[in-house]
């Protein structure tokens, strides 16, 4: 018996650690320039990796607090001699979920999109969409990145609407006359030279 009481605490302190190290690590990237400014220098990995798991991880983190809440209460009622300092396991799990909830919370107000990626004179373009919800404002962005498609500098293209987005936006290279293009659908929305 005191194996299973030892094990389910200790079950309760995994569980906590593992939810404060992921809300921790999304308070962090919330930190980070999540949006692409214009002009501004990103590592687009961290980018994506926000904008595509934030608010999921934040449910995940609230789920794995109401299961740590769950295994302690039977510790609770049952008055086990480690319910008390279980109690700190609870406190910490919940705070995580706290943490990564504040921590999602950019990418809420102002989601950015991975829409297409291309390859062209040794430069890797990143094409996104990027949102301020608060204003009603999206833009298409463009980032022009290093070889390796991880250090990026981002600049603005043109503004739309969700409206105008009927398809999946495509950026196009025309290397002939060293031109790209954003594409939806087939109407071409926005020209440029890199």
């Amino acid at each position: 018996m005191a194996r299973t009481r030892s094990s389910s605490s200790n079950l309760l302190w995994w569980l906590a650690g593992l939810a404060l190290l992921l809300a921790a690590l999304y308070a962090w990237l919330s930190g980070l320039p999540v949006v692409p400014t214009d002009g501004g220098l990103v590592f687009y990995p961290f980018l994506v990796l926000y904008h595509f798991t934030a608010a999921p991880m934040a449910t995940v983190l609230a789920l794995v607090a109401i299961m740590v809440l769950g295994l302690w209460f039977p510790l609770v009622l049952g008055r086990k001699p480690r319910a008390l300092i279980s109690s700190l396991a609870v406190i910490v799990a919940l705070g995580a979920s706290g943490l990564a909830c504040w921590g999602a919370l950019p990418q809420t107000f102002s989601p950015y999109r991975h829409l297409d990626r291309v390859t062209y004179n040794d430069h890797v373009y990143q094409l996104g969409l990027r949102a301020v919800l608060a204003d009603n404002e999206y833009a298409f962005v463009l980032c022009t990145c290093d070889p390796t498609g991880l250090s990026c500098r981002c600049r603005d293209l043109v503004a739309t609407t969700p409206e105008a987005v009927t398809a999946l936006p495509k950026l196009v290279v025309d290397a002939a006359a060293n031109r790209f293009s954003v594409q939806v659908g087939e109407t071409t929305v926005y020209a440029f030279t890199p």
